[in-house]
């Protein structure tokens, strides 16, 4: 058993100084914190060689010595902690806000694509029940635990919304200002991410309502194909309750990646062509 605990503090001690190795901090907090490990390993080491060895005496005089290193290396890191550690990685949070400060949302008139994803609906709905959520479209991903929804909540806001396992949520919102019931109209939810930074967006019939930045990114992972898809998909309520919206889909895509100028007027276009909706570009 105390081999099994040996093997496992080794583990950690390589993994702290990996981390000091990619993070190197001027205090050598990992340094030290690793050094600490390491002392432990070895007594942990002398506890099973003074259950299994004879000379008991120099067993005890080693693990003396050892404590002693382990003391010391004890004072190092907790005071290099409060000192420039916590500083080193204050600035280390300071240049990620100011990174993301200065990422800005792609421009719609990019002929870019970005990774992420895009949702086009030419949808027409009416509200059933105003005490309840209603649900347009719900995608889940049991692996990843990522779920992408497209609803109107309790106040009427129509919302496009991520959600991925460790609970980042990508939650954008227009009010019922920029819809109307029993109106067939298109809509377009698109989520984008760059580097560590991510985006999303909404148009109504072929206009921009809303689009907002995030300081993290969920990665969707769709496919180029729905039947290859990861994703259970739900159309009309969620995977726990009723709906109430009755609503009726004319057309539904869902695209790998985010749409560029040219391709969003060219559905836009079809949009306005085949069911009247939208604007004609």
């Amino acid at each position: 058993m105390s081999l099994y605990v040996i093997g496992l503090i080794i583990i950690f001690n390589g993994i702290f100084v990996g981390l000091w190795v990619y993070h190197p901090s001027p205090s050598y907090f990992y340094w030290s914190l690793s050094v600490l490990i390491f002392l432990i390993e070895i007594e942990v080491f002398l506890l099973w060689f003074y259950y299994s060895s004879s000379n008991k005496k120099i067993v005890i005089i080693l693990g003396l010595i050892v404590i002693i290193f382990t003391i010391i290396s004890s004072f190092v890191i907790f005071s290099s902690y409060g000192l420039e550690p916590k500083n080193y990685w204050s600035e280390q949070f300071s240049q990620f806000n100011r990174k993301f400060d200065e990422f800005t949302v792609p421009d719609i008139n990019s002929e870019e694509r970005d990774r992420g994803m895009c949702i086009y609906l030419a949808i027409k709905f009416a509200r059933l029940d105003s005490n309840r959520t209603l649900n347009i479209f719900n995608m889940f991903q049991p692996e990843d635990k990522i779920s992408i929804s497209i609803f109107i909540d309790q106040d009427d806001f129509l919302v496009f919304k991520l959600v991925d396992k460790l609970g980042n949520i990508c939650r954008l919102a227009v009010p019922d200002s920029n819809y109307h019931y029993n109106e067939l109209m298109s809509l377009q939810c698109e989520y984008g991410f760059i580097s560590d930074f991510s985006y999303s967006r909404i148009f109504v019939n072929g206009i921009l309502k809303k689009q907002e930045k995030y300081n993290f990114k969920i990665t969707p992972d769709i496919t180029n194909s729905i039947k290859e898809s990861k994703y259970d998909i739900i159309f009309g309520k969620n995977f726990n309750t009723p709906n109430g919206l009755d609503f009726i889909i004319k057309k539904f895509l869902i695209y790998y990646a985010t749409m560029n100028k040219s391709g969003r007027e060219q559905m836009f276009k079809h949009f306005y062509e085949e069911y009247g909706i939208g604007k004609n570009n």
